[in-house]
């Protein structure tokens, strides 16, 4: 997910809010699907509507619920840890 969020970060870099939401969505699906892989795998009779549901869209809107401060205070830490040339 690192990766995929570096790549996105370098094409829509005038956009980082977009790039952000879109990096929570993928990597909120891709753990979700890799985890009901998983215990499918392993003989845990889930049903998919029932993980959708119950489980993966309720974990996506807190994921982009909390994404939203977490972006601003690592946004301000980021400018106060590496200042910029232009205001000093």
């Amino acid at each position: 997910m690192v990766f995929f969020a570096q790549v996105l970060q370098h094409r829509v870099w005038q956009a980082p809010l977009l790039a952000m939401f879109s990096v929570t969505i993928a990597g909120t699906l891709f753990m979700h699907m890799l985890s009901y892989g998983v215990l499918r795998i392993l003989g845990t009779p889930f049903s998919i509507g029932d993980v959708l549901g119950l489980i993966t869209l309720p974990s996506l809107l807190l994921n982009m619920l909390y994404a939203i401060p977490i972006y601003t205070i690592m946004r301000d830490l980021a400018r106060w840890v590496y200042p910029s040339e232009e205001f000093q």
